[in-house]
């Protein structure tokens, strides 16, 4: 299993004393452990088939990220996180928490790393909330904040 993914479970079963019952959310848990493992591992097909055709992506970010923020349907949205993905190097992330209810998987945590283009090193903390829709991933929001 891919690291980050390891610690997507371990935070979902320490936030969920239940979680052994949870089966619904444990699904859904594992389809957002998929595609953070597609994308860190750059499995763009992989990124792809994991997301509903209507799929969007929407990331409120500082603006010394230069991210492509918004994108509809599987091929944009594939597109941006590549794009995304690029800017970025020597990340360190950590998953502090992971929260699944219904549809919903939320993630939050703290990354370290560099800015390409400016050479600049970042802190931030990040939410990613998750809506799942029959196996797939339907919608991915992302806030990210720096000091």
């Amino acid at each position: 299993m891919n690291p980050l993914a390891h610690e997507i479970q371990l935070a979902f079963e320490a936030g969920e004393p239940q979680f052994k019952t949870k089966q619904a959310e444990q699904a859904h848990c594992d389809v957002v452990k998929e595609i953070v493992a597609a994308a860190v591992t750059q499995d763009f097909p992989a990124l792809s088939a994991l997301m509903s055709s209507d799929v969007t992506l929407e990331i409120y970010a500082p603006p010394k990220f230069p991210w492509r923020c918004k994108a509809h349907g599987v091929e944009q949205v594939t597109e941006a996180v590549k794009q995304n993905f690029s800017t970025v190097c020597d990340q360190q992330t950590q998953i502090t928490t992971v929260t699944a209810q219904a549809d919903t998987v939320a993630v939050f945590g703290a990354e370290r790393g560099k800015i390409v283009q400016s050479g600049e090193s970042y802190y931030a903390r990040f939410v990613l909330n998750f809506k799942i829709k029959d196996g797939k991933v339907a919608a991915i929001d992302e806030v990210v904040a720096t000091a």
